[in-house]
Parts: C-alpha cells; structure tokens; sequence
C-alpha cells in the first residue's frame, strides 16, 4: 500500500476478536496536502484510518510506534496488544499504551 505521506510511511494492520484484519496506511491527508513537516505534516495517521474501519481491533500491528494522540485512541478502543518494528521518535505514546496495561511488543527494525 502506498502512501502520499512525503515525510514517513506508516503502516497499521488491525486483527479484531473474531480474526478479521485490515491494512491502512497514512497520507490520507487533509485539505492543502503534505508539508512533509515533522509533527505537522498534515497526513492522517495510518492508526486513525484503521480505527475508522475497524473500531475495536484488538492487536494492532505497526511500522512505526504511535505517537501520543494515536496511543491514546488505539487504547479508547480497547486495543490490548500493540507490536511495532520501528522507534517513533518521540516516546511518549509507548509510555502511555505501558502506564494504561496495553501489552506493546517490539519486533525491531526487520527490514
């Protein structure tokens, strides 16, 4: 899956309580496209288009570790388990999925 992120491509694979699974990307961007700025690049996370397709995963799959807002909203939907391969560079969303018991499991840069 592509996307039209011009700063970083992130990935979000959702697996819900009956095993059915989904693949977003981010770079759904709002209106007036990428700025390709960190931290305001204008893209929709690929965490908030997996969530608007399916709202209760329960193992949420990553490229990327979610940043603050995304860690926030993967744990309102009750997402237990959080596996990522790459270190976002903030870590605060890590340290918010620990702190709430969401199970977070680093796969370590595989590619």
């Amino acid at each position: 899956m592509k996307t039209k992120c011009k700063r970083l491509h992130v990935t979000a694979i959702g697996v819900n309580d009956k095993g059915d699974s989904y693949l977003t990307t981010n770079g759904n961007y709002h209106p007036g496209g990428c700025t390709g700025e960190p931290g305001n690049c204008g893209c929709v996370h690929a965490e908030e288009e997996l969530l608007k397709v399916m709202p209760n995963p329960k193992v949420v799959i990553l490229s990327h570790s979610p940043c603050i807002k995304c860690a926030e909203k993967l744990w309102k939907a009750g997402v237990q388990t959080v596996m990522y391969n790459q270190m976002y560079r903030k870590s605060e969303g890590r340290d918010f999925l620990r702190d709430k018991g969401v199970e977070l499991i680093y796969l370590g840069n595989w590619g």
